[in-house]
């Protein structure tokens, strides 16, 4: 039996038409594409810990330091900086997995964990003066937002 005549038998069994067979699979490719994205967007926190994005005090003037470089702020605080970073990233590839392997029930929860992660790593870091690393946190997570709203539509 040819493809195209298996494609016409199981959508004749499911009765549907060309049109919606078409429209079905194009949804379904939609929100494999946002949830692509926004684990892209995940493991790009990367760059939160290469870029000199932290300010370091030395004879009067600030300089602009990458996390491996960072010493200005506390023990604790700079363990946590770690600790998101790492979990967004892994966050992330565990979402790629997810999705990949069309993990459904899974891969929501670990959207809605790195949704969550996302709003209190904006505030942790905006509570610890860091302007620009924040910021970048912040476009990751409204770029996340909005393509999860995208996934939404697509349902």
């Amino acid at each position: 039996m040819e493809f195209n005549e298996k494609l016409q038998q199981l959508r004749k069994q499911n009765n549907l038409t060309q049109e919606q067979l078409a429209e079905t699979e194009n949804k379904s490719n939609l929100e494999n594409i946002y949830n692509f994205i926004s684990c892209i967007v995940d493991v790009m926190a990367v760059a939160l810990i290469f870029l000199p994005l932290y300010g370091r005090e030395e004879g009067g003037y600030i300089y602009a330091v990458n996390l491996l470089s960072f010493t200005e702020q506390t023990k604790m605080n700079i363990m946590i900086y770690w600790g998101v970073f790492i979990t967004m990233i892994g966050l992330g590839v565990l979402r790629l997995v997810l999705t990949k392997f069309d993990k459904g029930t899974w891969s929501g929860i670990a959207t809605k964990c790195s949704m969550i992660l996302g709003a209190l790593a904006v505030c942790f870091f905006a509570a610890a003066k860091e302007p620009y690393a924040t910021t970048l946190l912040f476009l990751f997570f409204i770029m996340k937002m909005l393509l999860w709203m995208k996934t939404r539509e697509t349902l």
